[in-house]
C-alpha cells in the first residue's frame, strides 16, 4: 500500500491527465511488488468548472454515481488490477454530474457485509441506502450507509475493511 500511495503521490504532482497518471503508476507498481501482488484502484477526478467526472476503474468493484433524478450508473472496470502488467493500455470514462448527484465509491468490505444468515449486503442494497438518503449531505449518506450495515450485520463481525468515499455535486458549474 505504502508503494501505491508514493506512486500515485508522485504521478499527480506532475499534473498528467489521468491516462498518463494510472499508466505510470502501474509501471511502476509492475515492476516493483511481488508478481503475486495486484491492486485495484479507481481514480477519478472532476473538473470543478464543468462538473466533468473522468475516471480509470482498474479492476474495482463498481463504484456508481447515484442521480438526482433517481437512477444510478454504474462505473465498471475498464482495465484489469495494477501491477498485473507494466504494458495495460487504459482508458478513461466520462460522465457529465448535475447537481445532488452523488459519486460514491466502496471497498468490497461494505457490499461484502455479511449478517447472521450469511447473506451479503450487496450492490442492491447499498443502492437503495443511497438512492432513499439522496437529500442528505455525503457525511450524513455515509453515516447512513454505515448505520445500514451494523443492522444488516446484527452483530457478526466484520470480515475486512469498511470504506466509503462520497462526494456530492452541489452546484452546477
Amino acid at each position: 500500500m505504502s508503494s501505491l500511495h508514493a506512486a500515485v503521490h508522485a504521478q499527480t504532482s506532475l499534473r498528467h491527465s489521468l491516462v498518463e497518471t494510472m499508466t505510470a503508476v502501474n509501471r511502476y507498481l509492475a515492476e516493483n511488488i511481488p508478481p503475486n501482488r495486484f491492486v485495484t484502484f479507481f481514480g477519478a477526478e472532476i473538473n470543478p468548472q464543468t462538473n466533468v467526472l473522468t475516471y480509470i476503474n482498474a479492476g474495482h468493484n463498481p463504484p456508481f454515481v447515484a442521480h438526482a433524478n433517481g437512477t444510478v450508473t454504474k462505473l465498471p472496470a475498464s482495465s484489469l488490477p495494477l501491477g498485473i502488467r507494466a504494458d495495460i493500455e487504459f482508458t478513461d470514462g466520462q460522465m457529465q454530474l448535475r447537481p445532488g448527484d452523488m459519486l460514491v465509491i466502496y471497498s468490497d468490505g461494505v457490499s461484502e457485509t455479511h449478517n447472521m444468515r450469511g447473506e451479503e449486503f450487496g450492490e442492491t442494497r447499498l443502492h437503495e441506502v443511497v438512492l432513499r438518503n439522496a437529500q442528505s449531505s455525503a457525511a450524513g449518506l455515509r453515516d447512513r450507509i454505515e448505520s445500514a450495515l451494523t443492522q444488516f450485520a446484527q452483530g457478526t463481525p466484520a470480515a475486512d475493511d469498511i470504506t466509503l468515499v462520497i462526494v456530492k455535486v452541489l452546484s452546477a458549474p
